[in-house]
């Protein structure tokens, strides 16, 4: 199904050895993901890559409204702190539909007010939230296999596993990882063709047994059919345009579209200063630490 998200972003945490004189600086309080830095919001626009590599900032997936746009009401699916070319990401809902929801879902509306530590631990408490719903929902799927063997697709190795790690399962924050973005040249060889910015589909920290006898790794999805529980995965992201400016409450954010060619389309934005000409840009293809390479990856099992 198509996963369209809005992946928001609040500049954090940016180290800086000289500030331009555009730029306005602010304070953060020390948080499980960052020591004390100095934060930095631009006010022009910024190469997506580059700028990861040497600051740090809040994004998050969000969902569009029930209008179609983006405002108070929107759902966050995802909460991603990148931190000098590091990113954590937290998932915090899933919106595939089938799949394991919470009933409270964390929406745009609820970081009115709050800075950019307490955004964090926010994250991190409904991230544990969201594992304990699909853990929940791991146990009552074991619960069905065991009172109606062959009805959920599991064999009874694959019930005894993953009732192991189901029984086992203590939640870990997720840890960072390294960024990794990948580009293409246009026919000419010489400039950026297409840039993807690698990003988990849903950052579930549940593991599972598959029905093939496999332990393997995250799960987000719980069917009804031989299908039980889908792996996470990691998905190539392709930076495109930006579409504009919203405002909600006291935050703006600038919004740009990542697209993948599996359909699953993301909304990618950054808090930005009232009234800044800033948003999201595209890296040049020399960017030093993107990968070069002749087509965009495919999308690939999350293995942490």
């Amino acid at each position: 199904m198509k996963k369209i998200v809005l992946l928001g972003a609040t500049a954090i945490a940016l180290l800086s050895l000289t500030a331009c004189a555009n730029t306005a600086k602010n304070t953060t309080s020390k948080n499980s993901a960052t020591s004390n830095q100095t934060t930095t919001q631009t006010n022009q626009p910024f190469a997506f890559y580059k700028d990861a590599k040497t600051n740090s900032r809040i994004y998050y997936e969000i969902s569009q409204d029930s209008s179609g746009g983006f405002g108070k009401d929107s759902a966050i699916n995802a909460i991603i702190y990148v931190n000098h070319g590091k990113y954590t990401f937290y998932g915090t809902n899933n919106n595939y539909s089938g799949s394991v929801s919470l009933q409270k879902h964390l929406s745009l509306g609820d970081l009115k007010g709050k800075s950019n530590s307490k955004i964090l631990k926010l994250a991190k408490q409904q991230n544990e939230l969201f594992n304990s719903s699909l853990l929940s929902a791991m146990k009552q799927t074991i619960n069905t296999a065991q009172s109606n063997p062959g009805s959920v697709g599991l064999t009874s190795q694959d019930i005894q596993t993953t009732t192991t790690l189901a029984n086992e399962y203590k939640y870990n924050a997720p840890s960072p990882q390294t960024l990794e973005v990948e580009a293409t040249s246009d026919s000419s060889g010489n400039n950026l063709g297409q840039e993807a910015i690698l990003l988990p589909q849903v950052g579930s920290e549940v593991k599972y047994h598959d029905s093939m006898g496999k332990p393997s790794g995250n799960f987000y999805f719980i069917g009804t059919g031989d299908i039980n529980f889908l792996p996470d995965e990691i998905v190539p992201y392709s930076l495109g345009y930006m579409l504009g400016a919203y405002v909600v409450y006291d935050k703006t954010y600038t919004v740009s579209k990542l697209s993948a060619g599996s359909g699953d389309d993301i909304y990618l934005a950054t808090e930005i200063p009232t009234s800044s000409k800033a948003y999201i840009k595209t890296d040049s293809l020399n960017e030093k630490g993107m990968k070069q390479v002749n087509e965009i990856s495919s999308e690939k099992l999350r293995t942490w």
